[in-house]
């Protein structure tokens, strides 16, 4: 399904991001969806690792496990960061319309 802010040029959703970005709630947001991209990424490099000791040392299938457990809960983490960056600055861009004008 298409957001309203899905329809505009790029350049248009950039001055958007910059000016929700510019207020203390877009700041606190963003740090926190930075934080959980972060964890993301580090989990999916954990479970990579892992994976990779696991296979040189030929190990169990067990102990493939947990780190493909660890890869899935850390490709969530980066997906819904982004899905939920998208989402609020398409709502701060609906609620704004008037003040957020290109």
């Amino acid at each position: 399904m298409k957001l309203p802010i899905d329809f505009l040029s790029k350049e248009d959703r950039q001055k958007i991001s910059n000016n929700f970005r510019k207020t203390a709630a877009g700041k606190e947001q963003l740090t926190r969806l930075l934080r959980l991209f972060i964890t993301g990424l580090l989990a999916v490099g954990v479970s990579i690792y892992l994976i990779y000791s696991a296979y040189v040392d030929i190990k169990k299938w067990y102990e493939y496990l947990i780190p493909i457990v660890l890869l899935i809960f850390g490709l969530i983490f980066i997906g819904s960061s982004i899905v939920l960056k998208h989402k609020s600055l398409n709502k701060y861009y609906v609620n704004n319309k008037k003040t957020s004008r290109l």
